[in-house]
């Protein structure tokens, strides 16, 4: 897997899903032209880093927390995805209380986790204008098979006790994860999971894990670093950077956070899985598809 690099049409979904943001928290025009404004010059500004993509989502969605002086825009819808996320799990948890055998219950949740991927109140996911009606939407997505599915393999990894790092995403989403968890707990493997230091759009933080209980189940809780979108890796916590470099596995959830895995893989000492939903053709050209798809990867170590 080669390293994430922004192109062009990253630039576009930027500028669409930081316009489309600023619209949803009731700004006036003079308000949203300013961040516009400022989203360009920093884009023209910063691109010669050659980041990620999520480093410069991250940057502009930091312009509309300045700009319209809201440290947590997203508060309300925030908080409606962990209650809605909730409900959801509680279905899943009762269904998969059926399966008997330790591999397709495993898959199963594995692929709840991934079609809660689509929890994102940003333009790629479900959007700003978020709704109740959310357990049918995931259900036609978790009929859809993985396009990439390597959950035998990743199955193998966890059945031995191990030090597992499960970096999570987005608040509601992480209601489902909770499952795979407790599942991977069942297995005997030490569970820490990262989070966002401070709100980010719908990046979940330790509040969010509270709420929906999952600070009873896991074994430890660090931050990745402050209120970034995903992991990057240029900001990341130093607890953080030394919990890569001692786990056994690690596992990413969200694309933004596949950016950095894929990218600075060699940092990562243990294994390293990727579990989401695709949310644009560029990451879905890299696993010879088209569309939003479902993957539950293995990201190799790079070839020496």
């Amino acid at each position: 897997m080669t390293a994430i690099r922004t192109k062009a049409t990253c630039i576009l979904c930027i500028l669409e899903d930081i316009y489309a943001a600023a619209e949803s928290v009731g700004l006036d025009e003079v308000a949203k032209q300013k961040i516009m404004n400022d989203t360009m010059k920093m884009l023209t500004r910063e691109r010669t880093r050659e980041e990620v993509p999520s480093y410069y989502i991250t940057e502009a969605h930091r312009i509309l927390k300045r700009d319209s002086r809201r440290e947590d825009p997203f508060e309300k819808e925030r908080r409606l995805c962990n209650e809605v996320g909730l409900k959801v799990a509680e279905r899943i948890d009762a269904e998969q209380k059926t399966i008997l055998e330790d591999y397709e219950r495993f898959r199963f949740l594995v692929k709840w986790a991934v079609s809660g991927n689509m929890i994102d109140i940003r333009t790629v996911g479900t959007g700003y204008n978020f709704g109740s009606n959310l357990y049918n939407q995931l259900f036609e997505t978790f009929k859809e098979k993985l396009s990439i599915d390597d959950t035998e393999t990743i199955f193998d990894l966890i059945k031995n006790p191990k030090k597992i790092l499960y970096v999570l995403d987005n608040v509601g989403e992480i209601a489902l994860d909770n499952l795979l968890i407790r599942e991977l707990k069942r297995y005997g493997n030490f569970v820490t999971v990262a989070i966002r230091g401070s709100p980010m759009t719908s990046d979940a933080t330790r509040e969010d894990l509270v709420y929906i209980g999952a600070d009873k189940i896991v074994d430890n809780i660090i931050t990745t670093g402050a209120d970034t979108l995903g992991f990057i890796f240029s900001e990341a916590s130093e607890e953080f950077l030394q919990e890569i470099a001692r786990v056994d596995l690690t596992i990413g959830k969200g694309q933004a956070n596949f950016y950095s895995l894929s990218t600075h893989r060699a940092s990562f000492v243990g294994d390293v899985v990727s579990l989401f939903r695709t949310k644009c053709n560029c990451i879905s050209s890299l696993f010879g598809k088209n569309g939003k798809i479902g993957i539950a990867t293995i990201i190799p170590t790079e070839k020496k």
